[in-house]
């Protein structure tokens, strides 16, 4: 009967963070670890996204969008020397000597492609009106 709240019953009332030994609530471990992206973006300016090292490239554009405007068909992150795709994890681009006590740090710029831009208005119609309305989007800055 007198029971305590649900919410003060121990490890399954945690919150979805990391807990110790690496192994977040879920039991997707380390690949779950905050990651602070920095990202040097247009005209120099610089700012960080949180992810975590489980997001994908492409998820990581959608937060960079969500901060800049710009529109992820016309994103390229650049993780140093390498370009990686859209499907490959941030967890892949993280250097062991980055880790901090609150996760790791990665850095990134930004550039602006029209690539497949220049693609989509080769294409069909459809595909023609998509980046007709990609480059409305992304203005005077492309």
């Amino acid at each position: 009967a007198n029971r305590m709240p649900r919410s003060r019953r121990g490890p399954r009332a945690m919150p979805r963070r990391l807990r110790p030994g690496g192994r977040d609530a879920g039991g997707r471990g380390a690949r779950a670890a905050p990651v602070a992206v920095e990202v040097s973006g247009l005209a120099g300016e610089v700012f960080s996204v949180a992810a975590l090292a489980s997001w994908d490239i492409s998820r990581l554009k959608q937060a960079v969008e969500d901060r800049t405007g710009v529109p992820v068909p016309c994103q390229r992150l650049v993780f140093g020397d390498r370009c990686p795709g859209d499907g490959a994890e941030l967890s892949g681009l993280v250097q062991p000597a980055a880790k901090t006590g609150a996760g790791v740090a990665v850095a990134a710029t930004l550039v602006i492609s029209l690539q497949s831009v220049v693609d989509d208005l080769q294409g069909g119609p459809e595909r023609q009106l998509t980046a007709l309305r990609t480059l409305a989007v992304l203005g005077p800055r492309g």
